[in-house]
């Protein structure tokens, strides 16, 4: 999987459901884009490779984002 992106910010703060008891990450770290992932029910994805690529979990349905240009992929098949 690869996506090229160029980004002009320094971080980018998405925040979490406050069942996380976390109100933002630093999603350019990819041990934080994994904490997004905590509350995904999509058993088909793995969260690991994506968070290791650059995308973290939205919260919305399967819908996942690119953190360095905003793409958004969803409605896996």
């Amino acid at each position: 999987m690869s996506v090229e992106c160029t980004s002009s910010d320094d971080f980018v703060y998405v925040p979490l459901p406050p069942s996380m008891n976390l109100k933002q990450l630093n999603l350019i770290i990819e041990v934080d884009r994994r904490k997004t992932y905590e509350t995904c029910s999509v058993p088909f994805m793995d969260a690991n490779q994506l968070a290791a690529v650059g995308f973290y979990f939205t919260n919305q349905s399967d819908i996942v984002r690119y953190v360095f240009c905003g793409v958004e992929i969803g409605y896996w098949t």
